[in-house]
């Protein structure tokens, strides 16, 4: 009975902190299915041990327990080969990030010598006061 108890306590703690962890956006919704699927069998199996050994049995295999351990080993596996394939992603993501970073950050830095070689070269002089430049008329003054 305590096994029992201590099975259920763990799925309803797995169905709660699920909650608590979407309703916060700790946790995408995607990871979401295989934490609930796996807080309710717990949950199952914890309130009626029998139907464990029944799945156990069509199988083949002679003890419930030796399937728990059995899908858990499952479970873990497809697990890991997720983040591995979302480690993956997030390496090429990252790659391809940073050679755009690098690639503004050689645009910006050529702006700036532009802006600078431009601060630098000497405006044209401005024409003495009353004087006009060469070409340029008074206003009102006709060819």
């Amino acid at each position: 009975m305590t096994a029992q108890l201590f099975g259920a306590a763990l799925g309803v703690i797995t169905l709660v902190l699920m909650y608590l962890l979407i309703r916060r956006g700790w946790l995408k919704e995607k990871y979401t299915l295989v934490w609930l699927f796996a807080g309710l069998v717990t949950l199952v199996v914890a309130v009626y041990p029998p139907i464990i050994n029944g799945i156990a049995r069509a199988l083949g295999i002679h003890q419930g327990m030796n399937l728990l351990f059995v899908f858990a080993d499952v479970a873990m596996m497809l697990v890991c080969l997720q983040l591995s394939v979302e480690a993956s992603t997030l390496t090429y993501r990252t790659r391809a990030l940073a050679e755009d970073v690098a690639i503004l950050r050689l645009e910006v830095e050529n702006q700036r010598r532009q802006i600078e070689s431009m601060k630098g070269a000497t405006p044209p002089a401005e024409p003495a006061s009353g004087a006009l430049a060469p070409g340029a008329r008074r206003e009102g003054e006709e060819l």
